[in-house]
């Protein structure tokens, strides 16, 4: 075999196929503002607060951003607190999946503003709901963290969604479709498999040494 040919049989052989990410926002009501009320975090006063989300039907999709519009209340804390993605069980959050993060008292301001949790990486199932939860990180240091929520139920993904927002007498759930709590939620999809552009050029020029070849050996017998 000729040099020539082995080259470009080797060009052809090692064209690379990748799947191309594509970036998917499974919730996003950061535009629906002004804030309808405030929603304590601390475990003395409300306990955890959640809101849902639902996957989109990618059978391979990764959770990869969550931010939430949150705020600190008046005082001094150094209480924190620590965010979760839960399974849902019926509207309500079920066990926690994975750990998100940890937000400190001391991220957070008197004025709201969105605070990101990005770099994740969590396996969603397709077309599953999920919870994001706040809950007190350490008991007996009452973090004044708190969440906001809209004023209407704009957004993507909000629609039929399900929250928990609590009161100093109990814990309830709510479909949360008027005021559901400020977040953003994404993911990234597989996608399909496609050649990278590079790859598409070693083909070509695989393919061109293969003609050459031909050509020449054509010309050889003649």
């Amino acid at each position: 075999m000729s040099l020539l040919r082995s080259i470009a049989i080797g060009a052809v052989l090692s064209t690379v196929v990748v799947a191309n990410a594509s970036a998917t926002v499974l919730f996003d009501n950061s535009t629906s503002l002004p804030i309808n009320q405030y929603e304590p975090a601390s475990a003395t006063t409300n306990g955890a607060l959640a809101e849902s989300f639902q996957a989109d039907a990618a059978a391979s999709s990764t959770l990869t951003s969550v931010s939430l519009d949150l705020k600190k209340g008046a005082g001094t804390s150094t209480g924190s607190i620590i965010v979760t993605l839960n399974s849902d069980v019926s509207g309500k959050p079920g066990g926690s999946i994975a750990t998100l993060g940890t937000i400190y008292d001391t991220q957070l301001s008197g004025t709201a503003a969105f605070i990101g949790l990005t770099g994740l990486n969590v396996a969603l199932t397709a077309n599953a709901e999920y919870f994001i939860v706040l809950t007190d990180a350490v008991s007996g240091q009452n973090t004044k963290a708190q969440w906001a929520t809209a004023n209407n139920g704009a957004g993507t993904g909000t629609a039929n969604q399900f929250g928990l927002y609590s009161s100093s007498s109990a814990s309830q759930f709510d479909t949360m479709t008027v005021n559901p709590y400020l977040m953003t939620v994404t993911a990234t999809d597989a996608g399909s498999a496609a050649p990278e552009p590079a790859s598409i050029a070693l083909l070509g020029m695989g393919l061109l040494g293969l003609g050459c070849a031909r050509s020449r050996r054509g010309a050889r017998k003649a």
